[in-house]
């Protein structure tokens, strides 16, 4: 009886053992190994070590005993995006670009409300991830480009976000550029390659503070002329599309770029 009342007592006390032998809480830690688990981490690029303190392990950085950021990006990850983030909820960064994850977006992703940057683009990912980023108001950067989503509603999925600095919507089938992207004016970098653009980049002209754009991969003839109220445009990538018309004039506006070019 006595064994079993000191077994009871450790199970009751485990968790504050953890907290402090640990930088992290047993909860967050909890929620990392899982992570780990879930996305096949014994195979990872750089794996971690559960006998080291989380503030150690690979991708994981922690501020006053919370998980603030976690980047894992192209480290070979598989298997369907994880459940397990929710603990999270003081994450401010998540980088889990160019891997192999798959399925929707977990809906545990919208309590992370103190996002500030998401980047899961390259990927396997597929459905609408609308739900699931919503509420992540104060989102600055959006990356979810070069997966297999499907928006039922790009404008209504953009117009959450006034503060966004960094969007990246390469290869998810656009025919148009969104009308809502002319609200985010405080857009610095912009991708949409590989998608299906040809013409009526009015929205663009609105984007005074953007220095990169990514218009590659799409099935432009000509240079849009709305490219010349891009004031601050340093970087322009026009590669492999289809153009059939000088574009000089389009760009005498333009005094400081470096652009890929491809007149194919």
């Amino acid at each position: 009886m006595k064994k079993f009342l000191l077994f009871l007592l450790f199970l009751s006390l485990s968790p504050l053992y953890f907290s402090q032998q640990f930088s992290i809480s047993f909860a967050e830690r909890n929620a990392l190994i899982s992570f780990f688990n879930s996305t096949s981490g014994e195979t990872w690029s750089q794996k971690w070590d559960f006998e080291k303190d989380p503030k150690y392990w690979y991708g994981v950085k922690i501020v006053n005993g919370r998980v603030v950021e976690l980047n894992l990006r192209g480290n070979a990850l598989k298997g369907n995006f994880p459940a397990t983030l929710s603990a999270l909820n003081k994450l401010q960064k998540l980088d889990l670009s160019s891997n192999q994850l798959t399925g929707d977006l977990s809906p545990s992703l919208s309590s992370l409300t103190n996002l500030v940057r998401l980047d899961v683009s390259n990927n396997r990912l597929t459905g609408d991830p609308t739900a699931a980023i919503l509420p992540l108001a104060h989102l600055t950067e959006i990356s979810v480009g070069n997966n297999q989503f499907t928006f039922a509603d790009i404008d209504t999925f953009l117009q959450n976000f006034p503060a966004l600095k960094i969007l990246d919507l390469s290869h998810i089938a656009l025919v148009s550029v969104p009308q809502k992207i002319s609200t985010l004016t405080n857009l610095e970098s912009l991708n949409l390659s590989n998608n299906n653009l040809s013409q009526n980049f009015s929205n663009l002209s609105t984007l005074i503070k953007l220095s990169e754009l990514n218009l590659s991969g799409n099935q432009l003839t000509k240079i849009p002329t709305e490219l010349s109220s891009l004031v601050s445009l340093t970087t322009l990538n026009l590669s492999n599309n289809s153009f059939s018309t000088n574009y000089a004039a389009a760009l005498s506006n333009l005094k400081k770029f470096g652009m890929a070019f491809s007149s194919k």
